[in-house]
């Protein structure tokens, strides 16, 4: 039986070999972050994101990206967009009893880009 403190269902996948990080399991969640975090940026009164150069190649060039390192990027892509779909629920209901959602959702899109940029890190660390 399984630890129920220490048991995660990402740690089995981590473990898993990697058929479910295929190309597109990853572009759809690169989709569904960045549809997240599109919503985010209308909470903080902040002009859409445009889905192109770097952020657009991201997904391209993920199928080309070392085992190891195509794990890693799929969990940290898989929770941060579970983590920005969570904020964006609590907004709307910050936003339903007509409180302002613009400082938190600043402050969330300042920790998501800075999220990004770490997987952008770790997907070009050659040694990861």
């Amino acid at each position: 039986m399984k630890n129920a403190a220490t048991h995660s269902p990402h740690t089995d996948a981590f473990m898993r070999p990697s058929p479910f990080i295929a190309g597109p399991q990853f572009v759809q969640c690169w989709l569904g972050l960045h549809d997240a975090a599109q919503q985010l940026a209308a909470y903080a009164a902040l002009a859409p994101e445009p889905f192109t150069g770097r952020i657009e190649q991201f997904a391209i060039r993920y199928p080309n990206l070392p085992q190891p390192r195509r794990r890693i990027v799929f969990n940290a892509v898989e929770e941060l967009e579970l983590l920005l779909k969570n904020a964006v629920a609590s907004l709307e209901r910050v936003r339903a009893r007509g409180g302002d959602t613009v400082a938190p959702a600043v402050s969330l899109w300042i920790e998501f880009h800075s999220a990004r940029s770490y997987i952008f890190d770790i997907a070009a660390h050659p040694e990861c």
